[in-house]
């Protein structure tokens, strides 16, 4: 009906409940600062509906991006160099990013996306995502953006130390290093070792002995280049025994052999 699309206190109340109706709101409903107030509170997506002189608005378009990151895409192209404006668009959506090419190399921005959206890592300029520092923070967040990274910096142990302590299955997008050479050098605390792999192929009767360097004072001895073996599990589950004192780590050591290659069988 024309007329209720044209009511200002009907079209008030719907908003309240359906931002998205401002849409089907009369031409002059969408200039009014308070109509479209109401409506960009409720689903900032609305800002779509938006007159352009509204989607100019700093303020509105403040709410909107709040309330739904991704509005970043209906505003004016002059708020979309404004980098608070962007910022608040990213920490709510971090797929914003990719509205937002002005501060595609702001690593500040960048970072910010990454906390709730991974995948913003493509809209990333490739300038950053070439930096080592850039990724060591940003594999804090998602270890497995490292499949991402430059070549160089996948097989950096810097960075692939931080992505395993992030997310244990980081380890299978590094190229270039078998899952031993990693818990070998990176002499990791268990609970890393713990994220270098997935499973071990173990075929026949016998399980293979695991040779692991020793991993740190959390074993209860100090690093002086020894090796503990330990016989990896079965497919089947059969229980790990080690040659560990502390019992406490048993868990977390036979999680990390679950990958590792045998360095030899005896």
């Amino acid at each position: 009906d024309p007329a209720l699309k044209a009511d200002r206190n009907f079209m008030l109340k719907v908003l309240q409940c359906a931002g998205s109706a401002l849409e089907f709101a009369a031409e002059p409903l969408r200039n009014d600062r308070e109509v479209v107030l109401t409506a960009v509170s409720h689903t900032g997506m609305a800002a779509a509906y938006a007159s352009k002189a509204l989607r100019d608005d700093r303020e509105l378009m403040l709410v909107a991006v709040r309330q739904q990151g991704a509005a970043l895409r209906d505003v004016s192209q002059r708020l979309r160099q404004d980098r608070d404006l962007v910022c608040e668009a990213v920490k709510q959506n971090g797929m914003a990013l990719m509205y937002a090419q002005t501060f595609q190399e702001d690593e500040e921005i960048a970072l910010e996306a990454l906390r709730t959206a991974p995948n913003a890592f493509r809209h990333v300029s490739p300038k950053v995502r070439n930096s080592k520092l850039f990724m060591l923070q940003a594999v804090q967040y998602w270890g497995c953006l490292i499949k991402l990274a430059a070549d160089d910096l996948q097989s950096d142990w810097d960075v692939v130390l931080r992505a395993v302590r992030q997310d244990p299955t980081a380890m299978d997008a590094t190229p270039g290093m078998t899952p031993c050479d990693t818990a070998i050098r990176l002499q990791c605390e268990p609970l890393l070792v713990a994220a270098i792999g997935n499973a071990i192929a173990c075929t026949g009767e016998e399980a293979p002995v695991v040779e692991v360097q020793k991993l740190g004072p959390s074993l209860g001895a100090s690093c002086d280049g020894n090796h503990y073996t330990c016989e990896a599990l079965l497919l089947s589950g059969r229980a790990l025994s080690c040659s560990l004192d502390q019992k406490a780590s048993l868990n977390d050591l036979a999680l990390a052999l679950r990958q590792c290659i045998p360095l030899e069988e005896r």
